[in-house]
């Protein structure tokens, strides 16, 4: 797993926390699957103990490429709709399913 709190931090900036906010990063302090996935999602190794600031980073970076998956599914969406209107996707689709000449040769 690759870690970007390698990297030169370049800004601390206040985050205001609801208690509900609060009671979720305790949950994530202790193991479980949650802290698992988020280790996953955020592509980042939370040992044992985990500071406030490390589970923090790891939300947000899982946050921003749950944003950015999100945004590129939307993308192919708008691509494929567009492909559809434009007929582009029948004309695939069928040449597609053509057989190819020497496909009935014995």
């Amino acid at each position: 797993m690759s870690q970007k709190l390698n990297q030169a931090t370049e800004r601390r900036a206040p985050l205001p926390l609801t208690t509900r906010d609060i009671e979720d990063l305790a949950k994530l302090r202790m193991p479980g699957p949650e802290r698992e996935a988020l280790s996953d999602l955020a592509d980042v190794s939370l040992a044992d103990e985990v500071s406030e600031a490390l589970l923090i980073h790891a939300v947000f970076t899982a946050g921003l490429r749950a944003i950015r998956e999100a945004a590129e599914a939307h993308g192919y969406a708008q691509l494929a709709i567009q492909q559809e209107a434009s007929g582009e996707a029948a004309d695939r689709r069928a040449i597609s399913y053509r057989r190819t000449p020497w496909a009935n040769e014995d």
